[in-house]
């Protein structure tokens, strides 16, 4: 189950650069976040436990972070 990239709400669909979005926030532009280690954009990926950003530095940087963990970070 994955929540929105946007509000935190529960996903229904994905925007146009697959991020899970409820359907209130389907219109509004893709999220951007950065990477913390590297300072590349991450992405999200879909994983065995659902969605997560990851690095596109990727296999050079492995960080990842939780869309519920990126969500609560960028509310403050």
């Amino acid at each position: 189950m994955d929540i929105c990239v946007h509000c935190g709400k529960f996903a229904t669909m994905y925007n146009s650069s697959d991020q899970p979005v409820c359907k209130n926030c389907f219109e509004k532009k893709p999220k951007r976040y950065s990477c913390k280690k590297c300072g590349a954009i991450m992405i999200v990926k879909k994983g065995k436990y659902g969605s997560f950003w990851g690095c596109i530095g990727y296999p050079l940087c492995d960080n990842t972070v939780s869309l519920k963990e990126a969500f609560l970070k960028t509310k403050k």
